[in-house]
């Protein structure tokens, strides 16, 4: 697309995401249309922020930073690519997919078969990002595969990658937990280990700077796309999860793709038959869950009733007991007797 034409779709862009989280704000007021509205404020907000960056890419949760002035202002490199604020469609697909990083895997592809190879004025564009290592494998196989060149990538600072995780539903607290709580038992030993005061307050400083959250060595990777076009099987071959036969065709059931008219792929996505099915399975698993804790309590109660009522026929006999040892008259035994 002329560059033009983008500037004028991202600026109208702009504007409607402007809109919708005007609407947004205004739903967020009551209980009842809180929902709704949170949910026309994500997407508001979504496109506020592609518009601002200048971002390209339809069907992707991964941004392209275009905007030169945006960037430079940041103080990060042209054409940069970050993880970008999902949709509600896409952090639903995110939420239901087990594997993280095939949803990762995803998103990648589908940034890489919209991004320019060439800017206006007939140059490769070089991309760069800050990515872990397990996306700077898929690109090294896409590299291999010659759908990109000159991939580099040199080590950055490492991340706990929370807000990344978060924006995908990939956050588990209990590990996170025992992590935080194993560090933390780490750190004290580490200081305690240290002669002088002077010492144990210098390596606590240092042990606090990496901090107490489980961290992800982080790479500045850079790389230029071709000219290669992708057809089914080179996304099988790429993608090995979406093909389930190992026939080189996709599972057209789980998956979706956008071709043009000379049959290249020009994106993936999970189709609406295998979200809805999910969607149905999370709520049979929630239904048989409750099911299942309404049966455990019932057990519970009973069993809590029969030792209840157990401790009451004990305390009715020994009460009985008790008032033949002193020999009582039979009037008071019997007033004894709690059962008459």
């Amino acid at each position: 697309m002329k560059n033009y034409k983008r500037s004028l779709k991202n600026f109208g862009r702009g504007l409607k995401g402007t809109a919708i989280t005007l609407v947004g704000v205004g739903l967020t007021v009551t209980p009842y249309t809180a929902p709704l509205g949170l949910a026309t404020l994500t997407k508001g907000i979504n496109d506020i922020v592609n518009s601002v960056n200048g971002n390209y890419i339809e069907n992707s949760i991964m941004t392209v930073k275009s905007n030169k002035l945006i960037t430079k202002l940041s103080g990060q490199p042209s054409n940069y690519i970050v993880q970008g604020l999902p949709s509600i469609s896409q952090f639903m697909q995110a939420t239901l997919t087990e594997n993280k990083m095939d949803f990762l895997k995803l998103q990648e592809v589908n940034l890489l078969l919209g991004l320019d190879t060439y800017d206006n004025k007939g140059n490769q564009i070089e991309y760069n990002t800050n990515t872990h290592i397990g996306n700077y494998r898929l690109l090294k196989k896409l590299e291999n595969e010659g759908i990109i060149s000159g991939l580099t990538k040199e080590p950055s600072k490492k991340s706990d990658l929370k807000v990344e995780k978060l924006l995908i539903g990939n956050v588990n607290k209990s590990k996170e937990k025992e992590y935080r709580k194993k560090r933390i038992q780490k750190i004290k030993e580490n200081v305690s280990s240290q002669k002088g005061f002077f010492n144990k307050i210098k390596l606590l400083s240092e042990e606090l700077k990496i901090g107490i959250n489980k961290k992800t060595q982080m790479y500045k990777v850079s790389f230029k796309k071709t000219n290669k076009e992708f057809k089914e099987e080179d996304i099988a071959k790429m993608l090995s999860f979406t093909d389930n036969t190992n026939s080189g065709k996709i599972n057209k059931d789980k998956f979706n793709l956008i071709l043009d008219k000379d049959g290249n792929v020009k994106g993936i996505d999970y189709t609406k038959k295998y979200v809805l099915g999910k969607l149905k399975e999370k709520a049979k698993e929630k239904l048989i869950s409750r099911k299942q804790n309404r049966t455990n309590n019932l057990k519970d109660n009973l069993a809590s009733l029969t030792y209840g009522i157990n401790e009451i026929k004990k305390d009715e006999e020994n009460l009985k007991i008790y008032g033949k040892n002193l020999k009582i008259d039979e009037k008071s035994r019997k007033s004894l007797d709690i059962t008459r």
